[in-house]
């Protein structure tokens, strides 16, 4: 059994009938008209959380779609929602004053995730949305899902980042802005409890450094695409 909170049997029908067109291709033509339904649920200030039985945990729905869900008989409805406002309540955050596009993004995967992922920002490409998914549609996050669909661990992750907005121009002007959002990080991190943090790339796992975290760093996806490297051989850093 499956259900989506706060959606009515039309939206979760299309959901449900374009990640299984998209299948384990997360590459596939399907993905823009995926997104387009997600930014339309995401219209209506609803929380949206999948909630699957164990046996679904290797739908499509879950490999393809950038909502958060949980299984079940991991965590209590109730339980989910509450780690859900956590993020909700913060979508309007204005704390930083210069140098931000503000497109707040909401993190996604399993809410009761073994492996947390961790990014510096949202990038600027998608231009100046309200509210965006993190790692769920560019190339980067198509090669970095990819990556971690054929491992076999994309169903245990949740993805975020240390900055909740994008960047300017994707440059960050001033190391306070980094300070101003970590706090939220911690808290996520308390919250959800992960077995393993992965932080992505050198900006993130440098500024992280100076806090008590233990994670693996490993190269950005954004490299690889820089460089030609294809998903296969980025996954052979996922060793846990």
């Amino acid at each position: 059994m499956m259900h989506i909170t706060n959606s009515n049997d039309l939206e979760i029908r299309k959901i449900v009938n374009i990640t299984d067109r998209i299948g384990n291709d997360l590459y596939s033509v399907h993905s823009d008209r995926l997104r387009m339904y997600v930014d339309e649920m995401f219209t209506i200030d609803y929380r949206r959380i999948i909630f699957l039985n164990e046996e679904k945990i290797d739908s499509n729905i879950v490999k393809s779609a950038t909502l958060p869900f949980v299984l079940s008989n991991q965590i209590s409805k109730q339980e989910a929602l509450k780690r859900l406002d956590i993020f909700w309540a913060k979508k309007d955050c204005k704390l930083c004053k210069n140098g931000i596009v503000y497109r707040h993004t909401m993190p996604t995967g399993n809410l009761n995730p073994d492996f947390m992922f961790i990014g510096e920002a949202p990038g600027t490409s998608d231009g100046n949305k309200p509210l965006e998914r993190v790692m769920g549609y560019g190339p980067t996050s198509s090669l970095l899902r990819m990556a971690l669909l054929n491992k076999g661990i994309l169903k245990f992750s949740w993805f975020t980042n240390i900055m909740k907005c994008a960047f300017e121009n994707n440059k960050c002007i001033d190391e306070r802005q980094y300070d101003a959002c970590v706090e939220s990080l911690f808290e996520e991190i308390e919250m959800l409890k992960p077995k393993k943090i992965i932080v992505l790339g050198n900006k993130a796992a440098n500024y992280l450094l100076k806090y008590d975290i233990i994670f693996t760093k490993v190269v950005h996806p954004s490299f690889c695409l820089y460089k030609g490297i294809t998903w296969k051989d980025y996954a052979k850093n996922f060793i846990f």
